[in-house]
């Protein structure tokens, strides 16, 4: 992650560009949009308040999330009396499955999974009613960052609801199930009643629950299988290894029940939305991590393990799966020409400093490494090009693409393949081309002197 720190990604970037903006007066769903709770904006908002616009504290940001993840799964196991091996192996495992195949990004997955490690961990060791309505809280937040949080929690209380009806104690924990639910909605609720007293509510509901039911694309179920197996196929070693754990002797039919229904839950969030979105497999590394771990209580591994050649060996196959890491990622993001970069360079260039900017399709990283304010709410640079994402948000391309041109924005960037060819037609009788990076192409107003080259 850190190699990578010359640029963001499409979502880290829009993360970024709309907690600056936010900062800057914006409100949230009403002057920047997009279809996510606040929590990560708030994330990403706090962190540029504390140390400023920096790619490199970002990336470590996470990588500390990701490590406070990884410390309460390994918590959680030591609370449930699963021995030191087992616990700190499904640590490791987690954090390598946070970085097998999506280790370049800050993604919203990261920042939500610890609140859902953190929450689960608050949940197995409480006792008594405060610390179950802190649990709910901590999935609350988790919920607030991202909605699909809600299956994690979904899944735990279905195994406090089995548990207590098995133990005959469903009267006895009825109020714990309560106080958990209630400290769910605590965050949520306060979302709302920010957006009611300021008076921005509408734009809160829209975004909250009428975008996702037009997100939703239901699928044949053989795309939503493939994508399920493609997910399987990627972390296929986790998964081996979870399917050998199951031979430990150490699973109990309640730990076995727990994991097992975290498991069927996040698949079923993975696939909810019909959208096939790799990042979405992030969500299954808790419950995959914490079988993987299981494998270090079985008797032979112990007796291996109690071997010096064995550690000795176990040393040097991690350093060789780093050298393998560090040699991927330097080749990808370091010696790999970076066109995002090399775009954003060539636009500080041409561009002075008090211009005003339409990205148009290109990342719209570069608002953010620039600082300049996106003339729309729709700040990805995909949600006007695509489809489904016009769907979502119900917008009026047409209607939206004339007003930002009426905003006379000093530069304007388009691709060569732009989609709307009599908005680029409406650029070039006003604008003067004055360059391309890449695919892209720079147009300059023609009239007006007040921002020369």
């Amino acid at each position: 992650m850190i190699l990578s720190n010359w640029s963001l990604d499409a979502d880290e970037t829009t993360y970024a560009v709309i907690a600056d903006h936010m900062l800057n007066g914006a409100v949230l769903y009403k002057d920047v949009i997009d279809i996510k709770q606040p929590g990560i904006f708030l994330i990403f908002a706090l962190i540029q308040i504390i140390f400023g616009k920096s790619i490199l504290v970002i990336r470590l940001i996470t990588v500390l999330f990701i490590s406070g993840s990884a410390f309460f799964l390994y918590r959680a196991k030591r609370h449930l009396q699963l021995g030191f091996s087992s616990a700190f192996l499904s640590a490791i495992v987690f954090i390598l499955m946070c970085n097998f195949y999506f280790g370049f990004a800050s993604n919203a997955e990261n920042f939500f999974l610890f609140f859902i490690s953190f929450g689960i961990y608050r949940f197995l060791t409480a006792f008594n009613p405060l610390q179950y309505l802190t649990a709910g809280l901590i999935f609350g937040l988790a919920f607030i960052i991202k909605q699909l949080a809600i299956f994690d929690f979904a899944a735990v209380g279905l195994f406090f609801l089995i548990s207590s009806i098995v133990k005959k104690e469903f009267i006895q924990q009825f109020s714990h199930m309560a106080l958990m639910v209630i400290g769910f909605f605590i965050p949520f609720a306060c979302v709302h009643l920010v957006y009611f007293w300021k008076g921005y509510y509408d734009y809160y509901h829209f975004v909250t629950y009428v975008a996702p039911g037009n997100y939703m694309n239901p699928k044949e179920w053989s795309a939503t299988l493939a994508f399920l197996l493609k997910g399987i196929l990627v972390y296929l070693p986790f998964f081996i290894l979870g399917l050998l754990s199951l031979t430990s002797k150490t699973w109990s039919k309640k730990t076995l029940w727990f994991i097992g229904l975290l498991l069927i839950f996040d698949l079923l969030a993975v696939s909810f939305t019909g959208m096939a979105h790799p990042h979405y497999y992030l969500q299954l590394s808790y419950p995959v991590s914490f079988a993987v771990g299981m494998i270090g209580s079985l008797p032979w591994v112990m007796r291996l393990m109690s071997k010096r050649y064995m550690v000795a060996a176990l040393s040097a196959i991690g350093l060789v799966y780093m050298i393998f890491l560090f040699h991927f990622y330097y080749k990808r993001y370091v010696v790999r020409p970076n066109y995002t970069k090399e775009l954003a360079l060539y636009a500080e260039n041409v561009m002075p400093q008090n211009a005003t900017l339409y990205a148009g399709d290109a990342p719209q990283f570069l608002y953010w490494y620039l600082d300049k304010t996106s003339p729309t709410p729709y700040v990805h640079s995909t949600l006007m090009m695509r489809d489904a994402h016009i769907q979502t948000l119900e917008i009026d391309v047409e209607k939206e693409l004339v007003r930002i041109f009426n905003t006379e924005p000093d530069f304007i960037i388009l691709s060569e393949e732009y989609r709307y060819g009599w908005f680029k037609e409406m650029v070039t009788n006003s604008y003067r081309k004055i360059g391309k990076e890449g695919d892209f192409e720079f147009y300059k107003q023609k009239s007006g002197d007040g921002n020369s080259e």
